[in-house]
């Protein structure tokens, strides 16, 4: 970590698309924890680089994190490489929480997508000043946790019951950015490169990369660059993020 004072430049999130039920979602948590703001002189402000872990896997239960700007990502490994993206903590949100009410030591590790801006509450300072003082945080708390159940619980039912095109379409629909109209075709910005799409969606690069080659060939989406797809047949597209 260091203190250089480097902003971010990264864009803000748009918003969900008009009309699409939060109970969807699997990679962003709806619901923000701004009410946070108003103790962050209770905690230390630290700043991260692009690719360090605020929390390495196994790190002890100390700390409850709240992110003021940049994006985190939250994921799990194994022991022959792979990892699967939880989900993405964007500014405004709290994040560690679960070991710290848990106990024991995260499995998950906690790692910056861009530079990023940190504050940390000390375990006894949430435990003994803060939920005492502020019952209001404690049930904002909890309302992002079950927030958070709710993700988990799409993503095991996305990939127990749902075809990855559907999962893919549906990433698209609920996080690309719309960047307009090309040629009479909706042109979006995925965020994400495949290894990252792959990472979330809990598939293999190559499985991913030739669902995408598919969706390309059937006339629903054109070629995939992590800054570019465009959606060339709109019907068939919401048919597969709808469904």
């Amino acid at each position: 970590m260091y203190n250089d004072g480097m902003s971010d430049v990264s864009r803000p999130r748009d918003p969900r698309p008009s009309g699409e039920p939060e109970g969807r979602e699997f990679a962003r948590i709806p619901k923000d924890n701004k009410p946070w703001r108003s103790v962050l002189h209770l905690a230390t402000a630290l700043e991260f680089a692009k690719d360090e872990a605020v929390i390495p896997e196994n790190a002890p239960p100390d700390f409850l994190y709240f992110l003021e700007r940049g994006e985190v990502r939250m994921l799990r490994g194994d022991p022959g490489g792979q990892e699967k993206t939880l989900w993405y903590v964007d500014p405004d949100h709290l994040f560690g929480e679960t070991p710290l009410l848990c106990g024991g030591t995260s499995r998950n590790r906690h790692v910056c997508t861009r530079p990023s801006r940190v504050h940390a509450f000390r375990r006894e300072i949430v435990l003994e000043d803060i939920f005492p003082a502020r019952p209001d945080l404690m049930v904002n708390l909890m309302g992002t946790l079950a927030c958070k159940v709710r993700i988990l619980s799409n993503q095991v039912a996305d990939m127990s019951l749902d075809e990855l095109p559907d999962r893919i379409c549906r990433y698209l629909h609920l996080h690309a950015e719309r960047l307009g109209e090309h040629d009479g075709k909706t042109v979006l910005d995925p965020r994400l490169n495949q290894q990252e799409l792959a990472q979330l969606l809990g598939v293999h690069r190559v499985t991913l990369n030739k669902t995408l080659r598919d969706l390309e060939h059937e006339g629903v989406l054109g070629g995939y660059r992590r800054d570019e797809v465009r959606v060339l047949d709109l019907a068939r597209f919401l048919s597969h993020a709808l469904s």
